[in-house]
Parts: structure tokens; sequence; C-alpha cells
């Protein structure tokens, strides 16, 4: 950061160190929106993964923590956060490791963790047969949008990255899910809008995929 006169100019490299914490800090708080019917936000989850060690990794949890106190009650925000802090806590202890470079084993290590902690809380409900079903959805699909996200996030498998931003681009409207313009529903609209161009632009097979995905 330079000082010139009255104004403060920041190098590129700072501007897109920060510019990434922000879109990380966002897009962390902004799936946390995005829940299964019987609680849990496993797209929140897979960000963090996906979002790296340091600073990166710190503004995802921050994030996760915002979006909890905004869109989780009490009772599912702190396995929540408890999850998010245990990826970041795995990512920074493994992150020399060779294997754990792969771009398959944080989503493993994402979905494993996601489960860990679920069934803590599964094993003490009141009904833990209702509620297991959820808790292995909410690790699966934490596994598969750790693996998703990743290539938006960390730059690496540049053929993934056009499918990993139409799964954000589902996972995010899933938040507006709920939200009615008179008798429709604006992420349900927003969805099929997006399979449609999907369609046009990259033919049947990429709108099945991401049909199967919304």
């Amino acid at each position: 950061i330079v000082l010139q006169g009255e104004q403060i100019l920041m190098r590129p490299k700072q501007l897109a160190r920060l510019l990434g914490w922000g879109i990380r800090f966002f897009l962390a708080a902004g799936l946390t929106a995005v829940q299964l019917p019987g609680g849990g936000a496993p797209f929140a989850l897979g960000c963090m993964a996906a979002a790296g060690t340091g600073g990166d990794g710190v503004a995802a949890l921050l994030g996760t923590a915002l979006g909890s106190l905004l869109f989780q009650n009490f009772e599912a925000g702190l396995p929540h956060l408890a999850t998010a802090v245990l990826i970041l806590t795995a990512s920074v202890a493994l992150r020399d490791i060779r294997w754990f470079q792969r771009p398959a084993v944080p989503a493993v290590c994402v979905g494993g963790l996601t489960l860990t902690v679920g069934m803590i809380y599964v094993l003490q409900a009141v009904a833990p047969l209702r509620q297991l079903p959820v808790c292995v959805t909410a690790a699966v699909m934490a596994g598969i949008s750790a693996r998703m996200y990743g290539p938006l996030l960390d730059g690496r498998e540049p053929e993934l990255q056009m499918a990993g931003m139409r799964f954000l681009a589902v996972t995010l409207l899933a938040a507006f899910a709920e939200v009615h313009i008179g008798a429709f529903s604006l992420g349900r609209t927003l969805t099929v809008c997006l399979l449609m161009v999907t369609g046009w632009q990259k033919g049947a097979s990429a709108a099945m995929i991401t049909g199967l995905w919304a």
C-alpha cells in the first residue's frame, strides 16, 4: 500500500488478495442460506474446503460464521460452525502433504468431517434414524460442492471451471427458492432460465447435468 498525497494506492497483487478474501467471505456467507430441509448447509462447508488456507481460509470461516448468525438457529449453527473450524484446521495441518494436493482429497476430507460431526448429533437425537439420511446427504453434498468449487477458487483445472461456475450458480439460486414474486419462485425461475441458456450454448448434455444439480 502506497500513500500518495491524500490517496491510498494499492498494488495489483494486494488488491487481488483483498478481492479473493472478499469473494470467499461473501460466498461462504451466502451459501450458508442454502440449507437442507432437515438442517445443515453443506454447500458453505464445500466452499470452506475449496477456499484454501491462510487469509483465504480465514475469510471463508468468517463468512460462514456470519451466515450462521443470519440464517441458522443455534441448534443448526453450532455444528455447522464447528465443522467449518475443523475443515480449516485440517487444511492447514495437511497442506504440505503431497497427496493432499490432489483435487479429490479435500472433497473426501470435508465429506468425512461433515459426517463425523453430524453423527455426533444424530446419536444424541430423540429419533436418530430420522436424522441419519439428512446427515449422510449433507456429507455427500459437502464433498461434491468442495470438488466443484475447487477449480473456481484455486485456479487449477481450467477445463472444469465452467462446470463449476454453473454448479455455483445453481447452488446460489437455491437460496432464493422461497422468495416469491406473485405466484412464481424467484430462485426456481432463474434456475430454469439458466438451464435453457446452458442447453442453448453448451448442448443438451451440459443442460442435463446442470438440471441434475438443480
